[in-house]
């Protein structure tokens, strides 16, 4: 039976075949730590193979449905990096597979109604976008015993560094406001990836950043996507932030993005977007998230 080294060690959320670990120089990972512990750990993981010795299980301690997944491709001689996801109603689950002929591909799996739906819809934006901004190529949408089973193009990058915008972070998001730009009663809409946040940007071996995980995208206001990026990020990384302080800084910023497009409203814009921001945030029942973005709305409206 095939064996699996896993992380972190308090619950099985990554894991990648002990010969793909063995073999593989250099591996991109489908995983990212963000707080200090979570990193230090990461650091000792990767480099100690003793650590790594007793966190090994076996191929019935993947996650739920893996294998429906790999009956369904018959991928049985492949080696994998598998992220169990968040835990939820939308939790889904995401494949790195490595065929023996070297050929890689990206997959990803859900089971529950919400899992299913976001697949469909990540996988329409993937051919709308057709490969353009570096997404990576879809390839197939598979119905498998009550679930949906979602094949892609593997990119090979790592993952972003950095949790403050950047000019090519808002360069990137003006390329997706530009896709089916348009009006209604004074508001403009365009495509938006929906959670712009540093965890969904990679970046490959030339500096050039795209996103992933799609399955939020939808037509909302311009902008939508750069305030998730800049107050999204910071509400969930730094919950107690002062809301009034970072919105000052990042201000000049913010108008300098709406100029681009012509957009004189910027006040109006910017609380239609953080309405959204609000039902996004209740529909999530995130407490901290909620109160941060309605505090954002409170400024806005004095």
């Amino acid at each position: 039976m095939k064996k699996y080294v896993y992380f972190p060690p308090w619950k099985k959320q990554l894991f990648v075949s002990k010969e793909l670990f063995l073999q593989e120089n250099g591996i991109k990972y489908i995983y990212k730590p963000y707080t200090l512990k979570v990193r230090f750990l990461w650091y000792l993981w990767n480099k100690l193979s003793l650590i790594r010795f007793f966190l090994t299980c076996s191929q019935k301690d993947l996650p739920p449905h893996t294998s429906i997944a790999i009956d369904a491709l018959n991928f049985h001689d492949f080696k994998f990096q598998i992220n169990s996801g968040t835990p939820g109603p939308e939790q889904k689950t995401t494949m790195y597979c490595y065929s023996p002929t070297g050929d890689e591909v990206f997959v990803k799996v859900g089971f529950s109604e919400l899992a299913c739906r976001l697949i469909v819809n990540e996988y329409q934006a993937l051919i709308k976008l057709n490969c353009r901004l570096g997404v990576p190529r879809a390839y197939d949408l598979l119905d498998i015993k009550g679930g949906k089973v979602l094949t892609m193009e593997a990119k090979r990058a790592d993952k972003f560094e950095g949790t403050t915008i950047e000019r090519k972070i808002i360069d990137y998001i003006r390329q997706i406001c530009e896709i089916d730009y348009w009006s209604k009663d004074g508001i403009f809409y365009s495509m938006s990836h929906g959670d712009c946040c540093p965890w969904n940007f990679l970046q490959d071996t030339k500096g050039q950043i795209f996103l992933i995980d799609w399955e939020l995208s939808d037509n909302r206001p311009v902008g939508y996507d750069l305030l998730t990026f800049i107050f999204r990020t910071e509400f969930l990384l730094n919950p107690g932030c002062d809301v009034d302080d970072l919105l000052s800084s990042m201000l000049p910023e913010i108008s300098s993005f709406f100029k681009i497009f012509q957009i004189l409203n910027v006040h109006e814009h910017l609380l239609a977007i953080v309405d959204m921001q609000i039902e996004y945030a209740s529909s999530k029942s995130h407490e901290s998230l909620l109160r941060n973005w309605v505090n954002l709305q409170n400024i806005l409206s004095k």
